[in-house]
């Protein structure tokens, strides 16, 4: 949990984890899928778990090593890093 964080906030941060964590795949076989989502403030926490577990099977079904944003209104949108930000 990231409290006062946004879900492009937490994509960065999530991104760049990712990215320490693999370091190179090709050499190391090592990759992470993360889903991330941002509570809505109406849902139990049971929702928020279940829309983040969903954004994490659907990293690893797009091809894993990625990381997918629950609940974004975009299906593509850039995050201020300039990369991509994958939603689902």
């Amino acid at each position: 949990m990231l409290p006062g964080t946004d879900v492009a906030g937490a994509y960065t941060l999530m991104d760049r984890i990712r990215c320490v964590v693999n370091g190179d795949p090709a050499a190391t076989g090592v990759t992470l899928s993360i889903g991330v989502a941002q509570c809505n403030g109406l849902e139990r926490a049971v929702g928020l778990i279940e829309r983040t577990d969903r954004a994490l099977y659907e990293a690893k079904q797009r091809g894993r090593d990625q990381v997918i944003a629950a609940g974004v209104v975009a299906s593509v949108w850039t995050h201020p890093g300039g990369s991509a930000v994958r939603a689902v």
